[in-house]
């Protein structure tokens, strides 16, 4: 059995990473962890910054960075996983390739308007998934 995680660093992202390291460990499964460095959020930095910025660098710097903070609690070591591109789509490809049984992903929790507006990984996933997808909600 095999566990495919897109993890963001969020406190979302988090939750969906403890949920998948019980399930990984309940059910005896090989645990993949994905980091997806999608530049959009730092365009605007790149913008008003007149000096060339590795922007896929700094995101992946990011991730790595929130990634060894949120793993000293796994219980289950998993196999890290970096891609740059639309979260989604990776996630969903990585799944492919590798026969995933399932992919963990967090949600904000966005509904309606909100999620149509700004989109939504969980839900790209969820209708392009090829295997079954489990979104774990943040306690809040």
């Amino acid at each position: 059995m095999l566990l495919v995680t897109g993890y963001d660093g969020s406190d979302h992202g988090n939750a969906a990473l403890a949920r998948a390291d019980e399930l990984a460990l309940c059910l005896g499964a090989e645990h993949h962890v994905m980091l997806v460095a999608h530049v959009q959020s730092y365009q605007w930095t790149a913008m008003s910054n007149p000096y060339q910025i590795d922007l896929y660098s700094l995101e992946e710097e990011h991730l790595s960075e929130a990634y060894e903070k949120a793993s000293t609690t796994l219980r289950v070591k998993p196999t890290l996983v970096m891609r740059r591109g639309e979260p989604a789509h990776e996630i969903i490809a990585y799944a492919e390739e590798v026969g995933a049984d399932f992919i963990v992903v967090g949600t904000r929790g966005r509904g309606g308007v909100k999620a149509l507006i700004l989109g939504s990984t969980s839900h790209s996933v969820i209708h392009g998934s090829p295997c079954d997808v489990i979104v774990v909600r943040h306690p809040e």
